[in-house]
Order: structure tokens, then C-alpha cells, then sequence
């Protein structure tokens, strides 16, 4: 369900990907996060800088920890720190039509579904049809003042 991930997922890729946090979060265009249940790695979450004045979110949770509420928590972690800590305004994210639960959520959290779009996905080896959604932090504030 990741667009760049491949799949079988070679370690050199992991490698490679693992090696280029520090550089990113130098640089100020990626911040990662570890998602971590006990002393298990099973997922990560990420803030991305895109450059045109948008800041993306992006995250996984292995298969095995799936229906646990862990995206949940770490996707309501990351939007605290994004609108509080770093004064990010906008959040975009996407995500294959077909990743439901995903769309659920994102939904759950605040973001709005903004558009239809098509992307490349790694592992299909195709281009998917990808559903775009948004959050204000205005929208997010309103929303946490509910809760």
C-alpha cells in the first residue's frame, strides 16, 4: 500500500532508507518517526517537507499489528506535533483507493478527502487510482476543542 515500497522488500532498500533519516531531518525536508509497541518495531510515520509550500504526512504498521489502533495513535502523535510544535498550517496526504482503512483513519482524524488522482505504486509494478486528503490546522484545533 506504500507507492515507493517494493515488494519483496530488499534489505538494501531498508538500508538505504534507514541511512537517509539523519540526512533528511538535517535538512529539514523529513522528519521520521519509529512506531514502536513494547520493544517492537512495527511501523513508522513520517512529516515531509514537499518543497512547494505543502508539508505531507506519510506512515506504515505492519500487517500483523493491523486493527490494533495503532495508526490512530500515531497519526493523532504526529498531527500534535506538526500543527503544535512545528506551526504547520496544511497537511496533505495520499493514499491508494483501494487502502479503505487507511481512508478511515485519516477521516477519524480531522482530514477532508480534496480529490482523485492517479500514482505509481512500486510493488504493483502500475499505476493506481489514489485518493487525496487535507488538514487545515484551523480545522484540527476546531476538531480538538471538541474532543
Amino acid at each position: 500500500m506504500m507507492a515507493p515500497v517494493p515488494h519483496p522488500y530488499p534489505l538494501s532498500f531498508a538500508e538505504t532508507w534507514i541511512a537517509s533519516h539523519r540526512k533528511c531531518a538535517a535538512q529539514g525536508t523529513d522528519l521520521t518517526f519509529a512506531i514502536w509497541q513494547g520493544n517492537r518495531l512495527i511501523g513508522s510515520i513520517n512529516i515531509e517537507n514537499r518543497g512547494d509550500d505543502t508539508t505531507g504526512i506519510g506512515y506504515w504498521i505492519g500487517k500483523e499489528y493491523w486493527r490494533n489502533g495503532y495508526a490512530s495513535e500515531a497519526v493523532a502523535a504526529i498531527l500534535s506535533y506538526a500543527f503544535d510544535e512545528l506551526g504547520i498550517n496544511l497537511l496533505l496526504t495520499d493514499l491508494f483507493a483501494d487502502n479503505v482503512a487507511s481512508a478511515r483513519v485519516l477521516e477519524r482524524a480531522g482530514f477532508t478527502f480534496l480529490r482523485e488522482k492517479s500514482g505509481w505504486s512500486e510493488a504493483r509494478q502500475e499505476t493506481c487510482p489514489k485518493c487525496e486528503y487535507r488538514l487545515t490546522q484551523a480545522r484540527w484545533q476546531a476538531q480538538k476543542g471538541l474532543l
